[in-house]
């Protein structure tokens, strides 16, 4: 498994364990973000949870195809999730724990890219 692959099947491992969490737990979910009073939102955030399994095996199947040209999509897209976070807290609508999710994206989108440039330059 080539070092791009790698950071794509973390990531989908990431996004598992969001997945399972929301599918499962949507209230604890819900008060560990601080996103509204346990209940209110948890059809949405099971709804969330499901979107993200079918995120997490398009990253298990890319990394296990080495999808190259996905995993470059996916290098301009996950440091969106930082800016969407990062407009939710400033506006107030989610609290400032909610960056850290953002951070998590940016960091493994930045470990895709090194990695995809040096798999590019060998």
């Amino acid at each position: 498994m080539t070092s791009a692959a790698k950071s794509m099947f973390v990531f989908g491992i990431y996004l598992l364990s969001l997945s399972l969490s929301c599918l499962f737990w949507p209230n604890t979910v819900i008060e560990l973000i601080g996103i509204g009073e346990p209940g209110d939102a948890s059809v949405f955030i099971r709804f969330s949870g499901m979107m993200a399994f079918f995120l997490a095996m398009y990253y298990f199947i890319a990394a296990r195809k080495d999808q190259t040209e996905f995993m470059w999509w996916t290098v301009y897209t996950r440091p969106l999730v930082f800016v969407f976070c990062a407009l939710f807290v400033l506006t107030g609508a989610f609290p400032k724990i909610a960056i850290f999710v953002g951070v998590f994206d940016i960091v493994t989108a930045f470990w895709t890219y090194l990695a995809l440039r040096a798999q590019a330059g060998a």
